[in-house]
């Protein structure tokens, strides 16, 4: 599988990100790097990680659509003794590229 090109929380390319993390951005600590937005970005070579929801496409850049595109998980677990479900975002399949994406 090809490396993630765009941040899946703003679906901005990565390369752009790291430009303007590098040129622009507050260091937080070693290796960690704040833009000047709302979001933590964590730059390792190539790669770029974000603090932020997933929303985009990290191949193609597409907007994701929670109802469409975003496999739900369920996990149970009791809670003061009562049985209790959470639903949880595990992955997404992207109308656009095709691309099926599990965390």
């Amino acid at each position: 599988m090809n490396k993630p090109k765009y941040c899946y929380c703003c679906g901005r390319l990565n390369e752009h990100i790291k430009n303007e993390c590098i040129q622009y951005g507050v260091i937080t600590h070693e290796g960690h790097c704040r833009r000047l937005g709302n979001h933590e970005y964590f730059i390792n070579d190539d790669e770029v990680y974000s603090s932020g929801n997933i929303e985009y496409c990290e191949y193609c850049g597409a907007k994701l659509n929670r109802d469409e595109d975003y496999i739900i998980g369920v996990e149970y677990h009791e809670f003061h003794g009562a049985p209790c479900s959470e639903e949880l975002i595990i992955g997404y399949r992207c109308k656009s590229c095709g691309i099926e994406k599990r965390f």
